[in-house]
């Protein structure tokens, strides 16, 4: 009795600590038909995933630092571009949240081509209208873009791409914290170049 007494007590100080599942067997379930997944650190130790969801189109989901999901269904990142397989990249807003940019090339559509972005902010809330916000409505036959911060909270967005097969160039964008766009739609053209 003296023993198992004192097993229990050396046992008190153990700190317990919560684990993502690690193996095959005990994989954690963000979503079972997603693909186009892409992962990055969050708030709080968390990591967003976004992921394309069949009719629903792109949605999202935290993970909490101790492996739960905190979304019980993964909320749309944009609704209105439901059908079309972009190509991501997101970054930290420096604010708590994440700044995803989507390049939709060679779209559905060209209505619906361009870069667009979407602010989430550190409680998982979408900060930019439903939809995100288009940045640059251009038709490119790239996939090469990216984007940094001003350091005031607003953004830069850079493309490059060929518009036609003689014709491409380079276009940038200002959004500011709201998502609004500082420049004309089409953004300022930095070079233009073409073989005719």
């Amino acid at each position: 009795m003296r023993t198992l007494l004192t097993l229990l007590l050396c046992l008190l100080p153990v700190i317990s600590v919560a684990q993502w599942p690690t193996t095959v067997e005990e994989n954690l379930l963000v979503d079972s038909v997603g693909s186009e997944v892409f992962a990055v650190p969050f708030h709080d130790n968390g990591t967003l995933v976004t992921y394309l969801d069949g009719p629903p189109g792109m949605v999202y989901q935290i993970i909490d630092q101790y492996g739960q999901l905190v979304f019980p269904q993964a909320p749309q990142l944009n609704p209105a571009y439901e059908l079309t397989y972009p190509l991501k990249k997101a970054k930290p807003d420096g604010r708590g949240g994440i700044i995803v940019s989507l390049l939709l090339p060679n779209g559905g559509s060209p209505d619906d081509d361009g870069i667009y972005a979407q602010r989430i902010d550190s409680l998982g809330n979408v900060c930019w209208s439903d939809s995100g916000k288009r940045v640059v409505p251009v038709t490119v036959s790239s996939n090469t873009w990216d984007f940094c911060g001003d350091g005031l909270g607003g953004w830069f967005f850079l493309l490059t791409g060929q518009t036609s097969p003689n014709y491409g160039g380079y276009w940038l964008q200002h959004v500011d914290e709201f998502g609004q766009a500082a420049w004309p739609d089409t953004g300022i053209v930095l070079y233009e170049c073409s073989d005719g």
